[in-house]
C-alpha cells in the first residue's frame, strides 16, 4: 500500500496535535515561566528566534545551521563570540519550543 505526501503529513500531523496536545507546525511558542530572555544576549534571542520560525519544531541540526547562518551574517561579532553566542541561541531556541534549554 502506497502512503502520499499529503496522507503522510495529516498522519504526522495527527499524531503531534491528537495524542500530545502539541502542534509540530504551530513553531515559537515563547519563553516558561522558569526561565528569562534578559538573562542571554539579545543577539543570541534574535537568531534563535529566526531559526524557530524558519525550521518550527525541534529539530537540532536545522535549527543551529539557521543560527550559525544569521551570525555569520552579523559583521560585529568575531569567531570566538560566534560559538558562545550560537551555544546561547541553541539554548534559547529550545527553550523556545518547550523542549529545554539542554536538549537541542
Amino acid at each position: 500500500m502506497k502512503i502520499t505526501r499529503r496522507q503522510l503529513r495529516r498522519i504526522i500531523k495527527e499524531t503531534y496535535v491528537g495524542e500530545e496536545k502539541w502542534d509540530a507546525y504551530q513553531g515559537y511558542r515563547g519563553p516558561s515561566q522558569n526561565h528569562k530572555m534578559s538573562d542571554f544576549d539579545p543577539r543570541s534571542v534574535a537568531a534563535a528566534e529566526i531559526a524557530v520560525e524558519k525550521v518550527g519544531y525541534p529539530q537540532g541540526g536545522m535549527i543551529e545551521d539557521e543560527i550559525h547562518r544569521y551570525l555569520e551574517a552579523l559583521s560585529d561579532i568575531t569567531d570566538d563570540d560566534l560559538w558562545r553566542l550560537a551555544d546561547e541561541a541553541l539554548s534559547v531556541a529550545g527553550i523556545m519550543l518547550d523542549v529545554g534549554p539542554d536538549t537541542l
